[in-house]
């Protein structure tokens, strides 16, 4: 199956028939370049017309031939390389962690992991953490992966918690009543 790209050719063929001089003038009448607003020595390109809010943050949008686009998806298709369609296929990331920032020289494609895991969400967070919070090392014999999706606990802590259970007679006596109810539930129904 061949995957299908946005490119300059696909927005002027099928996406938005042709980019032209005007669209190219409206696009960049849009964008404020401040040099006070850096990634790695290079200005951001803010885009101050219309957006759309996600839980990700604010993103550009700009009407192409009566269909609305995301600007810093345009501005790379049009200036770097084709966008595979759809987000299987790679996600654009912005390095400079605005949304807004719609220079393609701070734009990757990336996979939709590797776009999650850089960001600041809960998940990404842990994904960076390198010890647990009472200090201890994730190293491989220290770590426990719990879920399939790589959710993770330290060995030490659980081994600790998991003894401070056995040797608590109230803790003990929680669990025999609750074998007792389960056990009682499946017996009546």
């Amino acid at each position: 199956m061949a995957v299908k790209y946005l490119t300059v050719t696909h927005i002027q063929r099928k996406e938005v028939p042709g980019l032209s001089l005007n669209d190219i003038r409206r696009l960049f009448s849009k964008i404020h370049i401040d040099a006070a607003v850096q990634h790695n020595g290079v200005p951001c390109w803010i885009w101050m017309g219309a957006g759309y809010q996600s839980k990700a943050g604010s993103y550009g949008q700009a009407m192409l031939r009566n269909k609305l686009r995301a600007t810093h998806r345009i501005m790379y298709a049009w200036l770097v390389a084709p966008i595979p369609a759809g987000g299987r296929n790679g996600v654009l990331d912005h390095l400079c962690r605005r949304t807004l920032c719609c220079n393609p020289v701070h734009l990757e494609l990336v996979p939709h992991r590797t776009n999650i895991l850089r960001g600041h969400s809960p998940i990404a967070k842990q994904f960076r953490q390198t010890e647990c919070k009472y200090g201890h090392p994730f190293t491989p014999e220290n770590t426990i992966i719990i879920t399939k999706a790589g959710a993770r606990n330290c060995r030490t802590c659980s081994t600790r918690i998991w003894q401070k259970r056995q040797g608590d007679p109230a803790y003990r006596a929680r669990k025999r009543e609750q074998a007792r109810a389960r056990k009682r539930n499946a017996i009546h129904g």
